[in-house]
């Protein structure tokens, strides 16, 4: 009897925390990059248009207990499985030299080859392949370079459908960074107990954010600054409080995670969400700005993976990935294939002993769920 009355109340609070999933809005995106690049996407799982009046954005300052509010334009809604994007209000053409103030970005920055002080290209040291970036003036602040050729990719302004206010003393929200925690309160905000805090990026009083410059996933890369993450699409609701105090992390496995920077800006997923609440997702979370919605690989993020030793003498390594790995392809600088293993058991580690000869490799590791990463060995 005890044996059931306790399975009926695992069942009931299963039945609870499904039923709380796909019911309230939450963030989707969350974008921090350079100059005054900053952007939050509120995504809508329900099948009804909710109102945004009744919603507010904060900021958590730092790492402490203090907090910014915003509230959306007026009149702002969300439709059924679709999404908000709110930009900085940075759109005042007359600051482009003034590098505080440089506005966001409208697709008009110089795209062109990156390059090292002696004038030579930059050349990934993972892939191999030239690099390209927003071209800057070195000579005035290293702000970007305008030109008349239009790029969609860099384009962060038309992805907007609210701006908020850009006035310091007026609105410190949207001048988040990398170690300011982000949330979303339903109703007006409950600062000290937090009651009605519904979704957060980052962690609540987080003393390491007093210093820190961004909270960090498992390889120990930047999640926030210089950053856009994406949620994934099984994430159907927000986090809740998220809060040092309670020991709680920062939950980087719900994110894909995007380098935001002159050399990899990533707006085009903003404007559209693809996620398991919609009974008919998007086949992409990319959307140009003319509202088209088009698939392509940049919409994946890579598979991140470690290789140790590296360099490694005897040939024998470890792959650790963050998902379990399917496939592991050896490739020497020629570009042959020098070793190519399916998994039979997958698994997010791999021990891997390679009889090859001295030299440098790349190794090419594609996970179950089909992203694909490489990184460089070296055999000595």
């Amino acid at each position: 009897m005890k044996k059931s009355l306790l399975l009926f109340a695992a069942l009931v609070l299963l039945r609870g925390l499904v039923s709380a999933q796909c019911t309230e809005l939450f963030i989707s995106e969350y974008s921090a990059g350079k100059y005054n690049n900053r952007a939050l996407e509120i995504y809508n799982p329900t099948n009804a248009t909710v109102s945004l009046a009744n919603y507010r954005i904060a900021r958590n300052d730092n790492g402490t207990t203090a907090w910014y509010t915003t509230t959306f334009p007026a009149g702002a809604t969300i439709a059924p499985y679709k999404t908000y994007v709110v930009v900085s209000d940075k759109r005042d053409t007359t600051q482009y030299n003034v590098a505080l103030e440089y506005p966001v970005f409208d697709g008009y920055e110089k795209w062109d080859t990156c390059r090292n002080t002696d004038g030579t290209p930059m050349i990934d040291a993972t892939t191999g392949r030239v690099q390209f970036c927003v071209q800057v003036n070195t000579a005035n602040s290293n702000l970007p370079i305008r030109t008349t050729k239009y790029n969609d990719f860099l384009d962060l302004k038309c992805r907007a459908n609210g701006f908020a206010d850009p006035v310091y003393n007026n609105n410190r929200t949207f001048y988040f960074n990398g170690n300011d925690a982000v949330a979303l309160f339903k109703g007006e905000p409950d600062l000290v107990n937090l009651s009605n805090l519904i979704d957060m990026v980052g962690v609540y009083n987080d003393p390491g954010m007093v210093t820190g410059k961004s909270w960090k996933d498992w390889l120990g890369r930047d999640l926030t600054l210089d950053r856009t993450i994406l949620r994934k699409r099984e994430v159907k609701k927000g986090t809740g409080i998220v809060a040092y105090a309670r020991q709680d992390t920062f939950r980087y496995a719900d994110w894909l995670i995007f380098t935001n920077s002159n050399a990899s800006p990533s707006f085009q997923n903003l404007g559209s969400h693809t996620c398991d609440c919609d009974p008919n997702p998007p086949v992409s979370a990319r959307r140009l700005c003319n509202g088209t919605i088009v698939a392509a690989a940049a919409d994946i993020a890579p598979a991140e993976f470690k290789i140790y030793p590296n360099p490694s003498v005897s040939g024998n390594v470890a792959i650790e990935a963050d998902e379990k790995i399917e496939n592991i392809r050896v490739i020497d600088l020629m570009g042959r294939t020098v070793d190519n293993r399916k998994m039979a058991i997958q698994s997010e580690t791999v021990q891997l002993t390679l009889n090859v000869q001295s030299g440098i490799y790349f190794i090419q590791v594609t996970t179950t769920d089909k992203r694909i990463g490489v990184r460089k060995l070296i055999i000595e």
